[in-house]
C-alpha cells in the first residue's frame, strides 16, 4: 500500500499573508473533502526537491504552491510520491485525485479534467511553465538554430529525470544523463558534455551565481517550452466542481507571488 502523507493547516508553509487573504475574501471556501494529490518521486528543481518515496522538507517550489491551495479552499491533502507510470494506473483506479505538474495530451484528457479556457488548456492556471534551454562553453562550435542543434564536441548533458533526454535521442542527438541538475554544469567544465540541456530557471541562476567566470553562454530559443498543470480525475471533478475550480483559481493569482519569494529559499 502507497504511504500518504497528510499535511495539515499547521504545516510551517505559507502563502503572503495579503494574498492569500485577498483570494479567500472573493472565493469563500468550500466545504472540506480530502484530495490525494502525486506527483513524481524523481527531482524536477526546484519544482521537487529529492528522489525517491518521502517527501523532504523543502519538498518544492509547484509541492508548496499545490498544498497551500489546497489548505486555501477548504480541501484536506494527502500527498505521495510514485514512478510515472504508476501514477497514471492509480489515478484511472481512482485511487488519487490529481497529479501534479502534467502537461496535456489529448489520451490524458479522456481520464483527467485539466483547467481549460475556450476548449484549450489555460497556461494561465499552469502550475508552472517550464522552458529548457542549452548551455554552451563561450567559443563553443555547437550550435542551436531553433530547429537543429549541429553537435560537436561530446554529448549533449541532460537531467535523467527529465523526458527531455528521450525527446533528444529521438532526434539522433547523443546524450549523456546525470541525476541531478547541478552535476552538469560542472561536468561540462571538465570537458565531458558539450553543452548543458537544463530548465531555464536553473541553467540561469547558475550563471548569476558564477558569474563572468563561468564563461557559459545561453543559447535561444529554448528547446521546449511546456505548461504543467494539476488535473484531476473526471470522478473527482464531477463530485467536486466548485472546490476544483477555486483551487485552479488560486494557483492562478498565487503562483508567479508565490514563486518569487521561495526564490532565495530553493535557489541560494
Amino acid at each position: 500500500m502507497t504511504r500518504l502523507r497528510k499535511i495539515t493547516r499547521n504545516t510551517p508553509i505559507r502563502f503572503p499573508i495579503l494574498t492569500i487573504a485577498a483570494f479567500l475574501l472573493g472565493i469563500g471556501q468550500t466545504s472540506a473533502a480530502e484530495l490525494r494529490l502525486i506527483y513524481a518521486d524523481h527531482e524536477v528543481f526546484p519544482f521537487f526537491t529529492g528522489t525517491g518515496a518521502e517527501t523532504p522538507a523543502k519538498p518544492g517550489m509547484s509541492i508548496e504552491l499545490s498544498l497551500q491551495c489546497a489548505a486555501a479552499v477548504g480541501a484536506k491533502p494527502v500527498l505521495a510520491r510514485l514512478p510515472v507510470r504508476r501514477q497514471f494506473e492509480e489515478l484511472r483506479a481512482g485511487n488519487f485525485d490529481a497529479l501534479v505538474g502534467l502537461s496535456y495530451a489529448a489520451d490524458r484528457a479522456e481520464y483527467l479534467v485539466y483547467p481549460v479556457r475556450d476548449g484549450k488548456p489555460d497556461p494561465a492556471r499552469a502550475a508552472a511553465t517550464i522552458s529548457y534551454v542549452l548551455y554552451r562553453p563561450e567559443g563553443s562550435s555547437l550550435r542551436w538554430d531553433g530547429k537543429n542543434i549541429t553537435q560537436a564536441g561530446g554529448p549533449l548533458g541532460v537531467n535523467s529525470g527529465f523526458v527531455l533526454a528521450a525527446d533528444l535521442r529521438a532526434k539522433g542527438i547523443d546524450v549523456e544523463e546525470g541525476p541531478y541538475d547541478r552535476q552538469l554544469f560542472p561536468m561540462m567544465e571538465r570537458g565531458r558534455v558539450a553543452a548543458v540541456a537544463t530548465l531555464e530557471n536553473i541553467g540561469d541562476y547558475y550563471l548569476s551565481r558564477a558569474g563572468a567566470a563561468a564563461k557559459v553562454e545561453k543559447l535561444q530559443p529554448p528547446l521546449s517550452t511546456r505548461d504543467y498543470y494539476i488535473p484531476v480525475t473526471r470522478r473527482f471533478f464531477d463530485t467536486n466542481t466548485a472546490l476544483v475550480e477555486n483551487f485552479w483559481r488560486c494557483i492562478a493569482a498565487n503562483r508567479d507571488p508565490l514563486y518569487l519569494s521561495l526564490a532565495s529559499k530553493y535557489l541560494d
